[in-house]
């Protein structure tokens, strides 16, 4: 007997699949660097560790042989709830997260670049 009184095994059909984002270590500690030069070193995180979120993200760039740096950022004040992307109570703070996401983005594409 299965649990849950289940007296059947489940059909389990694989229909697609995602690659692990597993970031570039050359990039990620330049970036990181520059990062926390720019924004403070107590408001960037040392690791951010593998994960399957963000599915397809690393198909492109393997494609091509890029190397490539996949990061996250807060977007929640200290008074609210946080909330993950798929929930529909998901409602990041407009600011400083717009301001902020921007300006990470402009710092590691100079980094990147050697700019």
């Amino acid at each position: 007997m299965f649990s849950r009184g289940c007296t059947q095994e489940p059909d389990i059909e694989i229909y697609d699949t995602y690659p692990l984002t597993d970031n570039d270590p050359e990039v990620t500690k330049k970036v990181t660097a520059s990062f926390k030069h720019f924004l403070g070193e107590e408001r960037v995180l040392k690791d951010y560790r593998q994960m399957t979120a963000s599915e397809d993200f690393s198909y492109i760039p393997r494609a091509l042989g890029i190397p490539y740096l996949y990061w996250g950022f807060g977007g929640f004040t200290k008074d609210q709830d946080i909330y993950a992307n798929h929930n529909p109570k998901f409602a990041p703070a407009i600011q400083p997260t717009l301001k902020i996401g921007t300006q990470a983005a402009i710092v590691a594409i100079l980094t990147y670049l050697g700019k």
